[in-house]
């Protein structure tokens, strides 16, 4: 998905006070080159996550539609994760012993044939999912997932059923924007601390994440997750990184605010109001 900026507001990371102290708590869990540490530290960002969005949805005066067993969003929708994420739903999967491995592996063998278009076109549903359309992984879903808030359940369905169509869907943008800076932050105290902070698809950088040792590689500065990377994991980074910080975007109007995304992973741009 693509994320633009809230009524022309610029959202550079940089401008946006919330973001260096996140990034600064970050930085430093990091500098310990400490696994378990670094697991602990995006645990309690997600936390601090979770707060804002809520904030943002109590403030705006409207409800999202998402509620457990909707799901339409887990149907070929390309989640965008830093390796830090990855690994956290990793080091879960492990602890709670779950069968998920071999569907994780499985769905990223498919997907890595795929750009985002055709993923979306697939309607491949994320292995996390389970046959009531519950998260499998919903303590530890990453920031793409929080913060992928839809105003009107019909629309998604629509646009699932859909692919060809590219129908866009009205999002919480106060919401949305919050879980994208906060990734941006995230990845910029990976980059402050020489290790790898770029983003991938989520189910693709999990089947890396899983493999032994790999969370204490990362720590060190290795290049773990390279088998994960795809020509679309950085354009998608730069296009986020651009339209948040360079203003490049707006919003559909929707009192009060909320973004589209087009049902192929694009967002769509809005004229001035």
């Amino acid at each position: 998905m693509r994320f633009t900026t809230i009524a022309g507001q610029s959202l550079a990371v940089e401008a946006v006070p919330l973001l260096e102290p996140e990034r600064k708590v970050i930085r430093e869990s990091l500098c310990h080159r400490d696994a378990g540490r670094a697991h602990l530290a995006i645990v309690d960002a997600y936390g601090r996550l979770e707060r804002r969005i809520q904030t943002a949805i109590a403030s705006s005066g409207m409800i999202p539609a998402c509620h457990p067993g909707c799901g339409w969003c887990c149907h070929g929708v390309k989640v965008n994760v830093t390796a830090l994420e990855a690994l956290v739903v990793a080091e879960h999967l492990n602890n709670e012993s779950t069968s998920l491995g071999e569907a994780v592996q499985a769905a990223a063998a498919r997907r890595r044939t795929m750009n985002t278009d055709q993923l979306f076109a697939s309607k491949d549903p994320c292995p996390f999912l389970d046959s009531s359309n519950q998260c499998q992984i919903y303590e530890v879903r990453p920031s793409a997932c929080r913060r992928h808030c839809c105003m009107d359940s019909s629309e998604c369905e629509r646009a699932v059923s859909n692919p060809e169509l590219k129908l866009a869907v009205t999002q919480h943008a106060p919401a949305n924007v919050a879980g994208a800076l906060s990734a941006l932050a995230w990845a910029a105290a990976m980059e402050d601390a020489h290790l790898d902070y770029r983003m991938f698809e989520l189910i693709s950088a999990v089947a890396v994440a899983l493999q032994p040792g790999a969370a204490e590689k990362w720590v060190r500065g290795e290049r773990v997750f390279d088998a994960a990377a795809r020509a679309v994991d950085e354009q998608d980074q730069a296009t986020i990184r651009a339209e948040l910080g360079n203003d490049s975007g707006r919003v559909r109007q929707v009192a009060p605010p909320a973004n589209t995304w087009k049902g192929h992973g694009k967002k769509r741009r809005q004229p001035r109001s």
